[in-house]
C-alpha cells in the first residue's frame, strides 16, 4: 500500500512539472503571435536580366498569389529603390520594370512583394551586369583575311574569326557599279560573302555587331572599317622555278616540269601503274621567298580534274606549314583543241603569305582515277 502512494505521488510531481513547462512555452510563442501569425505572399517567378546599355530590365511573372499588387525593387545596397504598381489579372501577369541611367557596372538587385495589406514576401536576390563606354572599348572588329574579284563584276569577303563569341554579326555597307546602296547583314558563322556588281576600285565598310547576353537589351558595334577590293589573281612569273614529284609518266612525256612550264596544253601526270595511287605529289622551289602571295591556280584537264590538294609551304624545303586541305573547282578546264581556251580555278589563302618551296599532295580527283592529271599550276598575287 505504501509503494503505491509513492508511485502516485511521483506521477503527480512529474504533471506538475510538465504543465509548468508548456505554460512557459506557451509564454514564449505569445510573444511571437502577439501581433498575430506572420503572413508571406508569392515572390516573382521565373526572375530574368536585361541588361543594356546604362540600363537593365528585371522581369519576372506573377502567377500563385492573386492578392499580390505591388513590389520594391533595391539595389546599390539599398541606397537605391523603385516601387512597381503590379495590376492583377486572372490569369499569369507579367511584370517589366525598366532601371535607366545607371552607370555601367554589376549590380545586387533585392526584390520584394507585398499584398494590400502591406504583408511581403520573401527576399528575392538577382545579380545583373549594366554596360556602357568601357564595355564598347573592348569590342574587336571582325578580320577580313581577304577581299577580291572572283568573276566578272563579283567579289568575295574572306571573313577572319570572331573574337567573342558575343559577336552575333558583321554589317557590310556598299555601293554596286550601278550606284545602289547595299547593306547587308553578316552572320557571324558565314565563312565568306560575295558582293556584286563591283569592281577592284570598289570600297565597303563594315563594323561588328554585339550583343552581351541572349537577352540583351541593345545591340553594340565596333566602329566602321573601310575596305578596298582587290583585283584579279595575277600569276607570278616562273622563270627559274624547279620541280621534283613523287612519281611521273615518263613513257607518256607527262613529267612534273609541264607543270610549271607555262604551256597550259600539256599535262603532268604520275607514273601510270596499279602501284601508283593517291596520294601523289609535287614541291616547286621558286628559287627565292616570294612575298604577297594570296593563293594557287590550276589549269584543270576536262578527263578526271583534280579534286582535292593539300598546300604546304616552307622557307627552307626542309621545314613545312601545312596550308590545309582544299577542294578546287574542276570547271573550267582547258580546252586543247581549236580555238584553244585555257582559264584557270583557283585556292585561295585565308591570309597572305610569304615562301620560297610549296608542296602539293594531291588526294583524288573528281572521276575514279588512280592518277593525278594537270595541265599547269602556281602562285597568284593580286
Amino acid at each position: 500500500m505504501k509503494q503505491n502512494k509513492n508511485i502516485f505521488l511521483l506521477c503527480f510531481i512529474a504533471l506538475a512539472c510538465l504543465a509548468v513547462s508548456c505554460s512557459k512555452m506557451d509564454s514564449t510563442y505569445s510573444d511571437f503571435l502577439k501581433d498575430g501569425p506572420i503572413t508571406y505572399v508569392a515572390k516573382p517567378d521565373s526572375l530574368r536580366i536585361h541588361p543594356g546599355k546604362n540600363r537593365i530590365r528585371l522581369s519576372w511573372l506573377t502567377v500563385a498569389d492573386p492578392k499580390v499588387n505591388r513590389a520594391v525593387v533595391y539595389w546599390s545596397n539599398r541606397k537605391d529603390s523603385v516601387n512597381v504598381t503590379i495590376n492583377r489579372t486572372s490569369g499569369v501577369d507579367s511584370v517589366n520594370v525598366e532601371l535607366n541611367g545607371l552607370n555601367e557596372g554589376t549590380y545586387v538587385f533585392e526584390i520584394f512583394t507585398f499584398d494590400s495589406k502591406g504583408n511581403k514576401s520573401v527576399k528575392t536576390e538577382v545579380i545583373g551586369d549594366v554596360y556602357g563606354d568601357n564595355y564598347l572599348k573592348t569590342l574587336l572588329i571582325r578580320p577580313v583575311n581577304g577581299a577580291s574579284i572572283i568573276g566578272n563584276d563579283t567579289a568575295r569577303i574572306v571573313w577572319g574569326a570572331v573574337s567573342y563569341k558575343e559577336a552575333v554579326a558583321s554589317e557590310v555597307s556598299y555601293t554596286d557599279l550601278s550606284g545602289t546602296q547595299h547593306n547587308l547583314i553578316i552572320p557571324a558563322d558565314s565563312v565568306s560573302t560575295k558582293l556584286t556588281k563591283v569592281s577592284s576600285e570598289t570600297v565597303f565598310s563594315y563594323r561588328t555587331k554585339y550583343l552581351p547576353t541572349p537577352l540583351a537589351l541593345d545591340s553594340f558595334y565596333t566602329e566602321y572599317k573601310a575596305v578596298k577590293i582587290k583585283g584579279s589573281p595575277i600569276e607570278i612569273n616562273k622563270a627559274g622555278w624547279t620541280i621534283t614529284a613523287s612519281s611521273e609518266d615518263v613513257a607518256g612525256k607527262r613529267f612534273a616540269v609541264n607543270l610549271i612550264d607555262g604551256n597550259v596544253t600539256n599535262l603532268y601526270v604520275n607514273q601510270i601503274g596499279a602501284a601508283f595511287k593517291y596520294p601523289h605529289w609535287t614541291i616547286v622551289d621558286m628559287k627565292k621567298v616570294v612575298d604577297g602571295i594570296e593563293g594557287f591556280y590550276f589549269y584543270q584537264r576536262g578527263t578526271n580534274p583534280l579534286k582535292t590538294v593539300e598546300l604546304q609551304i616552307s622557307n627552307d624545303g626542309a621545314i613545312w606549314e601545312s596550308l590545309g586541305e582544299f577542294v578546287i573547282s574542276n570547271i573550267p578546264v582547258v580546252n586543247t583543241g581549236s580555238p584553244q581556251t585555257a582559264k584557270p580555278v583557283y585556292a585561295d589563302l585565308t591570309r597572305i603569305r610569304s615562301f620560297r618551296y610549296f608542296k602539293q599532295i594531291y588526294k583524288n580527283d573528281y572521276g575514279s582515277s588512280l592518277n593525278v592529271n594537270i595541265h599547269e599550276t602556281g602562285v597568284f598575287t593580286r
